[in-house]
């Protein structure tokens, strides 16, 4: 049995509405309090080996600003993600796809909160 014109055209038509409104919902969706896509600090080291932090929303800037690069902000160095171990407070280097060492290499404990 063929599927009339009609009724493809009313499924197109609903898909199309719950796609338009998820799509609204979402975009217009508020989380009071929850700032942390700009507040959040993130870690760095260049290859001067000068270690920093800045948050989120700095670092986002920053890139854009250098074709997607994170430099230093001290000798304006090509910096790379780092970790700071909640045990001793040292940048720790991420390994594989950006995953935590076992342990860290300074205080030989397992470096997540």
């Amino acid at each position: 049995m063929a599927i009339s014109n009609g009724i493809k055209i009313g499924v197109l038509v609903a898909a199309l509405g719950a796609t338009a409104f998820f799509t609204w919902r979402n975009l217009n969706q508020k989380v009071d309090g929850d700032d942390t896509f700009t507040t959040a600090i993130q870690y760095y080291k260049c290859s001067a080996n000068h270690e920093f932090e800045m948050t989120a929303e700095k670092a986002r800037a920053t890139a854009r600003e250098n074709n997607g690069m994170v430099l230093c902000p001290t000798c304006k160095a090509i910096s790379t993600d780092m970790y700071k171990c909640s045990k001793c407070s040292k940048f720790l280097e991420l390994v594989g796809h950006g995953q935590l060492p076992k342990v860290c290499p300074h205080c030989k404990q397992p470096p997540g909160a």
